[in-house]
């Protein structure tokens, strides 16, 4: 079964009056980033600032073995652009690499801020190792107080030396993304992506809880297994808990469940065919932390007899896709594991029985498949040695976490699971790069790509 939400994407009014950002950007610049990482680095900084509205606000930190405040909290406005500007350029590639003294001096800027905007975020950007970072940064976040504050931290991993399980563990710790930056020239297109999403935030601290409402002589029907770390255990049979940070216009988002119903001996009478089996409450703010709103549904079972006919069931194609998501992740989390071993084909058969299944199965819509089959065929090529040990365990941690979560990577449709901001803003970065004199860039999009307009779960 699945949990569905689905959101509306911002009407042009509402997008006028969106809620401002705070971004602070935590740019590495050890001696492995100059030259070209670097330049591209400044480059996409620059293109950012024409991004941001005059309401939001942007802060610039810098670090090597130390960490620096170059630019604090400051609004995009146009007496601050210049200074910003002059900021970025003067980024220059030196030292070594403390992670977590970048992170945690990000994570002083907002414990220090007297009057936080109402979306938070941070942009973690690095092309190195810091071996132990992770429980130092994890540290950090309890000792500056923060770990019920809302914002999100964004991690973007550049080229194949990074550490890529210390870029996941950092942006799950406030539910932001891990992107893999393969190709040097794609940065740009990630902070559009993540930038756009933050500015399409719709609500915040977004809390579901599925609560297991069986009762005699069905008291057995329960959740038997839920798929992703997101999924939280809430008391010992009660049920299971997810908390979003931040949910997004324009989206569908589906969890998933396994449900067990074992067989009984009991007939049932005609009164006690429909039975309740679960109750899902959500909640979650408003932007400005003024407005709680609260949804709530429920999943009935139609019960029939042994003795009784049954009608042909057709599969869900909703949930099917759904399901058949997270059990790609799942494939992929499984080859990286059988990879780590060294049985790179063993992992690649894993992914290719996925596939196999995808596509074999007639309830699903072959083309809302597509993108997860390519993410799927990128994996699958991934479980070569060579190519694993350089850049493609990275990918594929990407394209897992990707997955579990459902937010955008590029390692495949750049627009797939895009809403219509975050395809504006990656639009305007592809158009203003084939406008470069002896841009590379080939012209691959006409328009920008319509928002497929949202689809109604039958399931709860």
């Amino acid at each position: 079964m699945v949990v569905a939400i689905e959101t509306k994407e911002l009407t042009e009014e509402q997008e006028g009056h969106r809620a401002p950002v705070d971004l602070i950007c935590v740019i590495d610049i050890s001696g492995s980033m100059e030259g070209e990482k670097l330049a591209l680095v400044r480059k996409t900084l620059l293109s950012l600032l024409t991004m941001m509205g005059d309401q939001d606000r942007l802060c610039l930190i810098q670090f090597d073995n130390n960490a620096e405040v170059l630019v604090p909290l400051k609004r995009v406005g146009s007496h601050n652009v210049e200074l910003m500007k002059r900021m970025v350029n003067s980024l220059e590639a030196r030292g070594g690499t403390n992670i977590a003294n970048g992170v945690d001096l990000a994570f002083q800027v907002i414990r220090d801020c007297e009057e936080r905007n109402p979306i938070t975020s941070i942009f973690l950007l690095t092309d190195g190792l810091d071996p132990g970072a992770a429980s130092r940064v994890s540290a950090c976040l309890a000792g500056r107080d923060l770990a019920s504050v809302n914002f999100s931290i964004d991690c973007f991993g550049f080229g194949a030396d990074h550490d890529e399980d210390l870029m996941v563990g950092i942006s799950k710790l406030k539910d932001g993304s891990f992107y893999f930056i393969d190709q040097l020239d794609t940065i740009d297109e990630c902070f559009a992506k993540a930038l756009g999403g933050l500015m399409s935030v719709v609500a915040k601290d977004v809390d579901i809880l599925v609560l297991n409402s069986s009762f005699k002589p069905f008291e057995n029907i329960k959740i038997r297994r839920t798929f992703g770390s997101m999924w939280q255990r809430e008391g010992v049979t009660s049920g299971s808990k997810i908390h979003l940070t931040q949910l997004l216009a324009g989206v569908e988002k589906g969890f998933v469940l396994e449900l067990e119903i074992p067989p009984t001996l009991v007939k049932v009478s005609d009164t006690e065919r429909t039975h309740c089996v679960l109750e899902v409450e959500l909640t979650a703010q408003n932007n400005s932390n003024t407005v709680t709103v609260r949804k709530s549904a429920t999943l009935k079972l139609h019960l029939i007899n042994e003795d009784e006919r049954l009608n042909d069931i057709e599969e869900d194609g909703e949930v099917m896709e759904n399901y058949f998501r997270v059990k790609s992740a799942e494939a992929i989390e499984q080859a990286i594991k059988l990879s780590n071993s060294g049985q790179y084909e063993q992992g690649s058969r894993q992914i290719d029985a996925v596939i196999q299944q995808i596509t074999q199965t007639k309830s699903l819509n072959q083309a809302s498949m597509g993108p997860i089959v390519r993410q799927l065929e990128e994996c699958k090529g991934s479980c070569k040695k060579e190519l694993y040990q350089g850049s493609g365990r990275k990918a594929m941690l990407s394209s897992c976490m990707g997955m579990s979560s459902q937010t955008p990577t590029l390692n495949s449709d750049p627009f797939a699971n895009s809403n219509r901001r975050q395809s504006e803003l990656l639009y305007a970065v592809r158009m203003s790069k084939m406008a470069e004199p002896h841009s590379s860039h080939q012209p691959v999009l006409e328009r920008i790509p319509e928002t497929p307009q949202p689809r109604t779960f039958s399931r709860t």
